[in-house]
């Protein structure tokens, strides 16, 4: 089966190229990224600007499309908002319309959780039934990317299968994640939440093993599939796992609620991740027979320690 992978220097990109790549006899993978790298097949693009995607399409099954940008992702100003139209919708549906045209079969759009919202209440979960709620450039454009998607659908042969992750984590990690590890690392007192929260992430060998699950299983086309671990953690519970797998015994403090908006606005990354997300992906491994291969609590332990290697 010839696939072909988009944003194949991002984290998930890099990881899933590296499992295809270990099974030639199954997949023959062409990567497009910005410039080239390695012996793989590729092609140099550049989702901005580019609008001939022909020389990546010939004989290709499925795309799996997980370029994106995602600078400035939280900001509604409208230069923020038509950039990320301009990549993340109508790239992705400039892309998808060439790829139905070529023969493609399956187009699998990597999205994100944030279509469906910030944060959840607390007792509440993100479900395969809950309605959009966008907030950002970030998840706007990506659910107009989903809505064009489902339109071409429609008309043309090819299945659209979209997939919503959480954040996503593992060795390498960066942005808002790689700050928690750091100040785990650190061994100072870490703040927790006023009140307890919840939250669902995904490690990325288990994103990567649903990605390769949906190239062919039958049951996903034309589906919106949400992502995750499988198992919840509050920010409490995830800092103790990384600060005890670092070597540290952790310090918690505990905020008054005052303390804790405050912090949240000075610190975005806090705010983040002291607020409840929680994804049931019952129906996606319902859907698929499936389950995600790697306990997070292990997958969380291994991040860790592959970042305290980072450093030596």
């Amino acid at each position: 089966m010839k696939i072909l992978v988009t944003g194949t220097t991002g984290f998930v990109g890099r990881a899933l190229c590296k499992r295809l790549e270990n099974e030639p006899e199954r997949y023959q993978v062409v990567c497009a990224h910005r410039q080239r790298e390695g012996a793989v097949d590729s092609c140099l693009i550049d989702l901005a600007t580019v609008a001939d995607w022909s020389s990546c399409l010939t004989g290709v099954e499925v795309v799996v499309h997980l370029a994106a940008a995602v600078h400035g992702a939280d900001g509604e100003s409208p230069i923020a908002m038509n950039h990320h139209a301009r990549i993340n919708a109508h790239g992705t549906l400039q892309l998808a319309r060439q790829a139905a045209d070529a023969g493609v079969r399956r187009f699998v759009f990597v999205s994100t959780i944030k279509v469906n919202g910030e944060e959840t209440e607390s007792g509440e979960s993100f479900t395969s039934v809950s309605a959009a709620n966008p907030y950002g450039a970030y998840a706007h454009s990506k659910y107009q990317a989903e809505k064009g998607l489902f339109e071409l659908a429609s008309r043309m042969a090819m299945e659209v299968v979209v997939i919503r992750p959480p954040l996503v984590y593992g060795a390498g990690v960066k942005a808002n994640f790689r700050s928690l590890l750091s100040w785990a690392q650190s061994g100072l007192p870490f703040p927790v939440p006023a009140q307890s929260n919840v939250r669902t992430l995904v490690s990325v060998e288990n994103l990567v093993d649903l990605l390769v699950v949906v190239l062919t299983h039958p049951a996903a086309g034309n589906q919106v599939l949400l992502a995750g671990d499988g198992e919840s953690f509050s920010t409490e519970e995830l800092f103790t796992i990384l600060a005890s797998a670092l070597g540290h015994t952790p310090v918690l403090l505990r905020l008054p609620m005052r303390a804790d908006g405050l912090l949240g606005r000075v610190w975005p990354a806090y705010r983040k991740l002291s607020r409840s997300l929680a994804v049931d992906i019952g129906r996606t491994q319902e859907l698929l027979e499936w389950s995600p291969p790697i306990k997070p609590r292990q997958a969380l332990i291994e991040t860790a320690l592959a970042f305290r290697e980072e450093g030596r």
